[in-house]
Protein backbone atom coordinates (compact mmCIF):
# COMPACT_ATOMS: atom_id res chain seq x y z
CA UNK A 1 0.00 0.00 0.00
CA UNK A 2 1.12 3.58 -0.92
CA UNK A 3 2.65 5.53 2.30
CA UNK A 4 0.12 8.71 1.00
CA UNK A 5 -2.94 6.60 -0.24
CA UNK A 6 -6.23 8.89 -1.58
CA UNK A 7 -8.04 6.98 0.87
CA UNK A 8 -5.50 8.23 3.70
CA UNK A 9 -5.82 11.61 2.52
CA UNK A 10 -9.79 11.45 2.61
CA UNK A 11 -9.63 9.91 6.00
CA UNK A 12 -7.30 12.84 7.71
CA UNK A 13 -9.31 15.47 5.64
CA UNK A 14 -12.80 13.54 6.60
CA UNK A 15 -11.78 13.87 10.48
CA UNK A 16 -10.62 17.90 9.81
CA UNK A 17 -14.28 18.08 8.47
CA UNK A 18 -16.33 16.55 11.38
CA UNK A 19 -14.48 18.17 14.17
CA UNK A 20 -15.10 22.07 12.83
CA UNK A 21 -18.92 20.75 12.41
CA UNK A 22 -18.30 19.65 16.13
CA UNK A 23 -17.08 22.61 17.11
CA UNK A 24 -19.52 25.11 14.83
CA UNK A 25 -22.20 22.90 16.33
CA UNK A 26 -21.01 23.30 20.31
CA UNK A 27 -20.57 26.77 19.70
CA UNK A 28 -24.30 27.37 18.55
CA UNK A 29 -25.58 24.60 21.20
CA UNK A 30 -23.41 24.92 24.08
CA UNK A 31 -22.25 21.27 24.02
CA UNK A 32 -21.22 18.00 21.65
CA UNK A 33 -23.85 16.12 20.29
CA UNK A 34 -24.75 12.23 21.71
CA UNK A 35 -23.74 10.97 18.17
CA UNK A 36 -23.25 12.09 14.69
CA UNK A 37 -26.46 11.37 13.75
CA UNK A 38 -27.56 14.36 16.18
CA UNK A 39 -25.35 16.21 14.24
CA UNK A 40 -26.06 15.52 10.78
CA UNK A 41 -30.33 15.75 11.72
CA UNK A 42 -29.44 19.27 12.90
CA UNK A 43 -27.94 19.88 9.25
CA UNK A 44 -24.74 19.23 9.18
CA UNK A 45 -23.34 17.39 5.68
CA UNK A 46 -20.79 14.73 7.28
CA UNK A 47 -18.62 12.69 5.05
CA UNK A 48 -18.09 9.16 5.22
CA UNK A 49 -15.13 7.05 6.30
CA UNK A 50 -13.75 6.29 2.76
CA UNK A 51 -12.19 2.90 3.52
CA UNK A 52 -15.93 1.66 4.87
CA UNK A 53 -18.20 4.07 3.42
CA UNK A 54 -19.81 4.23 6.88
CA UNK A 55 -19.90 6.84 9.54
CA UNK A 56 -16.65 7.66 11.24
CA UNK A 57 -16.78 6.46 14.66
CA UNK A 58 -17.16 9.79 17.65
CA UNK A 59 -17.08 9.47 20.74
CA UNK A 60 -18.37 12.53 23.40
CA UNK A 61 -15.92 13.01 26.62
CA UNK A 62 -16.37 14.88 29.67
CA UNK A 63 -14.51 18.58 28.13
CA UNK A 64 -14.54 17.05 23.97
CA UNK A 65 -14.51 14.51 21.73
CA UNK A 66 -12.82 11.84 19.42
CA UNK A 67 -13.72 10.89 15.75
CA UNK A 68 -12.06 8.49 13.87
CA UNK A 69 -11.95 6.31 10.94
CA UNK A 70 -10.95 2.55 10.99
CA UNK A 71 -8.05 2.51 8.28
CA UNK A 72 -7.17 0.78 5.75
CA UNK A 73 -7.70 -3.04 7.96
CA UNK A 74 -11.13 -1.87 8.58
CA UNK A 75 -11.15 -2.70 11.99
CA UNK A 76 -12.50 -0.46 14.43
CA UNK A 77 -9.80 -0.51 17.43
CA UNK A 78 -11.75 1.96 19.70
CA UNK A 79 -10.27 5.09 18.49
CA UNK A 80 -7.06 3.59 19.61
CA UNK A 81 -4.24 4.88 17.55
CA UNK A 82 -1.70 3.91 19.67
CA UNK A 83 0.45 2.25 17.13
CA UNK A 84 -0.17 5.43 14.20
CA UNK A 85 3.34 7.30 13.21
CA UNK A 86 1.41 9.47 11.03
CA UNK A 87 0.52 9.85 7.09
CA UNK A 88 4.53 9.66 5.98
CA UNK A 89 4.82 6.18 7.65
CA UNK A 90 3.79 2.35 6.66
CA UNK A 91 0.67 1.13 7.60
CA UNK A 92 0.47 -1.64 10.06
CA UNK A 93 -3.07 -3.14 10.82
CA UNK A 94 -4.36 -2.32 14.55
CA UNK A 95 -4.98 1.21 14.97
CA UNK A 96 -7.36 3.91 13.53
CA UNK A 97 -6.84 7.43 12.77
CA UNK A 98 -8.17 9.95 15.24
CA UNK A 99 -8.94 13.22 15.73
CA UNK A 100 -9.17 14.23 19.67
CA UNK A 101 -10.59 17.61 21.01
CA UNK A 102 -9.77 17.88 25.17
CA UNK A 103 -11.93 20.98 25.46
Amino acid sequence: MPLWSRDHVAAEVGLARIALALKGYRAESKTYPKSLAELEQNGWKLPRDPYTGEPYHYRRGQKGFTVWSVGPDQQDNGGDQSGYRGMGTEFKSGYDFVFRCER
